[in-house]
C-alpha cells in the first residue's frame, strides 16, 4: 500500500501539477508534520489553525506562502483521506496587493546593456521586451521565433496552455547576431550538451546585470 506521500505525489501528478509545485506541497506537508511530531492524518483541524497562525505572526511567512500550505491540506485531507474541508475552519489569508515595480526607460536600457557578451544580452531582452517567465525564456526553441508575423510561439505558458507574444525588432535584430555567433542548435538558449540553459544561471545573469549597474541595492529594495 502506498504512503501518504506517494498517494499525494501521484495524485498531483494525475492532475499534471509541474515538478516544482509538487515538491513544493510535499514540503509544506512534512514541516506540518515535524512541527507537531505526527503522521499528517492525526493532525487535527485546530492544529493546522494553530501551525497557520504560529507561520504568519512568528514565522513571518508571506500569505502566498500560506496559501500554498493550505493548497497542500486541500489536497491530502479531500484528496486522499476523502475528509469534509469546510474554508470557515482553515480560511486563506488575504492576498497582499502590491504596486508592481516599474523600472525607468533609462534604468532597463542600462540593465540590458549592462552584459557585453552576447547571449546574456539577447536573453535578458527577450524576457524583457516580450515579457516572458524564466522558464519560458529557457525553453524557447528555434522554431518559436517567427519573424514573419514577429511573432514568438510559447508552449506549454502557464496553466499548461499555448500562447502567442510580441517579438520585437530590437530583439530579432539582437537573436540574429547571437545565432550567427553561437549557432544553437534546437534550444534558442542552450548549454553546451544541448540542454536548456538553467533558470538559475539566467537568474545570475540578471543579478550579474543590476550589480554591473549599480542598481542592485535599488531593485532589492522595490521589490522587497
Amino acid at each position: 500500500m502506498k504512503t501518504l506521500r506517494e498517494q499525494m505525489i501521484q495524485q498531483m501528478q494525475l492532475k499534471g501539477y509541474s515538478q516544482r509545485t509538487i515538491n513544493t506541497y510535499i514540503l509544506c506537508i512534512r514541516l506540518l508534520s515535524r512541527y507537531y511530531g505526527l503522521s499528517p492524518d492525526l493532525i487535527t483541524t485546530d492544529q493546522i489553525r494553530s501551525y497557520i497562525e504560529y507561520c504568519l505572526i512568528e514565522r513571518k511567512l508571506s500569505k502566498a506562502w500560506l496559501n500554498q500550505i493550505i493548497s497542500a491540506l486541500k489536497i491530502l485531507y479531500v484528496e486522499i483521506l476523502k475528509r469534509e474541508w469546510n474554508r470557515l475552519d482553515i480560511p486563506r489569508p488575504r492576498r497582499e496587493k502590491k504596486l508592481p515595480f516599474i523600472l525607468s526607460r533609462e534604468e532597463v536600457k542600462k540593465i540590458l546593456n549592462a552584459h557585453t557578451n552576447i547571449k546574456h544580452r539577447a536573453l535578458l531582452m527577450i524576457i524583457y521586451s516580450s515579457g516572458l517567465r524564466l522558464s519560458e525564456a529557457r525553453h524557447l526553441k528555434i522554431s518559436d521565433i517567427d519573424s514573419s508575423r514577429m511573432l514568438i510561439h510559447i508552449e506549454q505558458a502557464k496553466g499548461y496552455k499555448d500562447r502567442y507574444t510580441i517579438l520585437s525588432p530590437v530583439s530579432l535584430q539582437l537573436l540574429r547576431v547571437y545565432w550567427k555567433t553561437y549557432k544553437p542548435k534546437y534550444w534558442l538558449f542552450e548549454n553546451k550538451d544541448g540542454k536548456p540553459v538553467p533558470e538559475t544561471t539566467i537568474q545570475k545573469i540578471l543579478k550579474n546585470a543590476l550589480e554591473k549597474t549599480g542598481y542592485s541595492d535599488v531593485f532589492y529594495a522595490k521589490i522587497g
